[in-house]
């Protein structure tokens, strides 16, 4: 099986449109566009260890079916040093894009090299959604504009 880890979060697997990932102590199957291949092992079975799965309706719309009835609608992970907020929402996001944590990293290295050679190191992080990028930078010494158009 595929298996990519980023400290609390572990894809699973992928595909026919979907993902199956571990996040924080929990299974969730969920949408995934971009996951046009056939997946390593059958959905049938991520779904049976899942404990929440995201079903999508033809107009578009979905919503999360709790397969365990302890798992809270929001939980606390640790990403780079960062506790992060999961939160369920309507149309299948859990709170952050984890594709883009390994470049959190990235950049706190650019900003803590540029603040070696200069005082003030300022970042605008435009469509910041739910501020994990916002505080990785905030972290690595950044002053932020963080606008997002999402509460």
């Amino acid at each position: 099986m595929l298996a990519i880890s980023l400290m609390s979060y572990t894809l699973l697997d992928c595909g026919n449109f979907q993902k199956f990932e571990k996040i924080g102590p929990y299974f969730f199957v969920r949408p995934s566009p971009q996951a046009v291949w056939s997946p390593k092992s059958p959905v049938s079975d991520w779904v049976k260890k899942a404990d929440a799965v995201y079903e999508r309706y033809s107009e578009g719309k979905g919503e999360w079916k709790l397969k365990n009835s302890k798992m809270p609608q929001s939980f606390n992970i640790q990403l780079n040093d960062i506790e992060v907020v999961m939160k369920l929402t309507s149309f299948g996001h859990v709170g952050v894009f984890f594709e883009q944590v390994r470049m959190w990293a990235h950049l706190d290295a650019v900003i803590k090299k540029a603040k070696e050679q200069c005082q003030d190191f300022k970042v605008l992080n435009l469509f910041a959604y739910t501020g994990g990028a916002t505080c990785s930078f905030l972290k690595a010494g950044a002053e932020v504009l963080h606008l997002d158009a999402s509460k």
